[in-house]
């Protein structure tokens, strides 16, 4: 019997393989998989793909990862499914990070619990590793460090949903002070004005009032 150069039987392999319909099956693997390279998933992923120093690269017009547990609500069992979505999917929607609860197969309950907007600013939000929450500010010096350009302040509000009448204060401070404003009543009832003296008032232990 002839014998058949090994080039030959690569070209016929390849022949078979370029002719072959595509394989429209999911491909399940049964032991770990490792890459030790670059990844890409998504539609817009192309030959010759450019990483930078991206480890893993989704590229889609759409870009979902969904978390979902298979435990059931009925195992006792934490079964809660989460999902990372980018950016809304119509045109003239928002551009944006989203973390959403996506609530127990099959009776998803969708709540969109985090959500970053594109373009916002530096150190909008800030986890110190002291614990230190820092708003605006990359190196929060207390508990709660808010750092803006103009009038930085914090707003408590009762929107009416809990069946209260709604209600808001603002606590803000400038140049000028430190105000608490009623600004549903759009009133200032109490104000520190900027370097007023110590001990101007004080609340003793006992109940008394100091003044001075």
């Amino acid at each position: 019997m002839p014998r058949i150069h090994p080039f030959a039987l690569s070209l016929a392999g390849a022949v078979v393989c370029l002719l072959a319909p595509a394989a429209s099956a999911d491909q399940v693997f049964a032991d770990d998989v490792i890459g030790q390279r670059h990844a890409c998933i998504g539609l817009q992923c192309v030959d010759g793909e450019l990483f930078g120093d991206d480890d893993l690269r989704l590229a889609h017009t759409n870009v979902r990862i969904h978390f979902s547990d298979s435990d059931t609500a009925q195992d006792n069992w934490p079964a809660q499914d989460w999902r990372l979505i980018i950016n809304d999917d119509y045109e003239y929607g928002d551009s944006y990070f989203w973390i959403m609860d996506n609530g127990i197969f099959p009776s998803f309950q969708e709540n969109l619990v985090f959500r970053v907007d594109a373009n916002a600013p530096a150190n909008g939000l800030r986890l110190a590793s002291s614990g230190n929450l820092g708003l605006g500010t990359g190196s929060p010096l207390a508990d709660v460090h808010i750092v803006n350009g103009d009038s930085p302040g914090m707003r408590f509000e009762q929107d009416g949903s809990g069946g209260y009448t709604a209600q808001a204060w603002d606590l803000l401070a400038n140049e000028n002070g430190f105000f608490l404003i009623d600004h549903t009543a759009n009133g200032t009832p109490f104000q520190v004005a900027a370097a007023a003296p110590s001990d101007a008032m004080v609340i003793a232990s006992d109940g008394k009032v100091g003044l001075g």
